[in-house]
C-alpha cells in the first residue's frame, strides 16, 4: 500500500509539471530548452506542443531500452505513462483551459514565467525525493552515463544545449517564431538553484506523509 501511494503521488506531481509548463509556455517569452524544442516542432507542423512532448519523451524511453537492453528495469516502463500524461496535460491546459488567456503586460509575462518555474522546481523536488518514477529525459541521460565516461550532470547539460540548437535550427529553417528567448535564460538561472533550495525544505513533508524513507 505504501508503494502504491508513492507511485500515485509521483504521477500526480508529474501532472503538475505539465500544468507549470503550460503556464510557462503561455507567458510567451521563451521557455526551458526541452520545452522550447517541443514548441519549435509544434510551430513547424500542425501538431500540438504536448503531442510533440509525447513523441520526444517516448523516444527517450526507446533510447533507454536500446542502450540498457536487459538491464532496463520493468518499473521504468512507467515512463511511457509519464510521456502520455505530460503531453496530455500540456495539450489540455495550454490549448483548452488557457486558450483565451493572454498576458499583455511584459512584466506580468516575466512574473508568470518565474512563478511557473518555481512551481515546477517545487514539484520536481518531490518527484526526486519520492524517487519512484524517472522522467524520460533524465532516464536517458542516466542510461548513457552508465555506458560512457560522462556523468549524468554533464549529459543533462549537453541535452539542454542540443535542445537549444535544435530549437534555433527549426526556427531558422522554417521561419517560425524563435522559442529560445530571455525566458530560456531566466529558466536556466533559477531552475537548478530553486531545486537545491526546495529539496531540503520539503523533505520533512514527504517523510511525514510516508512518501519517502528518512
Amino acid at each position: 500500500m505504501k508503494e502504491i501511494k508513492r507511485y500515485l503521488a509521483s504521477l500526480i506531481l508529474i501532472s503538475c509539471v505539465g500544468i507549470g509548463a503550460s503556464f510557462a509556455l503561455k507567458a510567451a517569452i521563451g521557455v526551458g530548452a526541452y520545452d522550447a524544442m517541443a514548441q519549435s516542432f509544434a510551430f513547424s507542423t500542425n501538431m500540438k506542443i504536448g503531442t510533440w512532448a509525447m513523441i520526444i519523451n517516448t523516444s527517450c524511453v526507446v533510447g533507454q531500452i536500446l542502450i540498457l537492453r536487459s538491464k532496463f528495469q520493468k518499473v521504468q516502463w512507467l515512463q511511457l505513462i509519464v510521456a502520455f500524461l505530460l503531453g496530455s496535460i500540456i495539450n489540455f491546459v495550454y490549448y483548452t483551459i488557457l486558450k483565451n488567456v493572454t498576458f499583455d503586460i511584459y512584466a506580468i509575462r516575466v512574473l508568470v514565467l518565474i512563478l511557473a518555474h518555481v512551481f515546477i522546481a517545487f514539484v520536481i523536488s518531490g518527484i526526486m525525493l519520492i524517487n519512484r518514477i524517472t522522467l524520460p529525459l533524465e532516464g536517458l541521460c542516466m542510461a548513457i552515463a552508465q555506458r560512457t565516461r560522462f556523468s549524468f550532470a554533464q549529459l543533462r547539460q549537453y541535452a539542454d544545449i542540443l535542445s537549444i540548437l535544435i530549437a534555433v535550427s527549426i526556427s531558422l529553417l522554417f521561419s517560425v517564431p524563435l522559442t529560445i528567448r530571455e525566458g530560456t535564460v531566466i529558466a536556466m538561472l533559477i531552475f537548478g538553484p530553486m531545486i537545491g533550495f526546495m529539496m531540503p525544505r520539503v523533505r520533512r513533508f514527504y517523510v511525514q506523509f510516508n512518501l519517502m524513507d528518512e
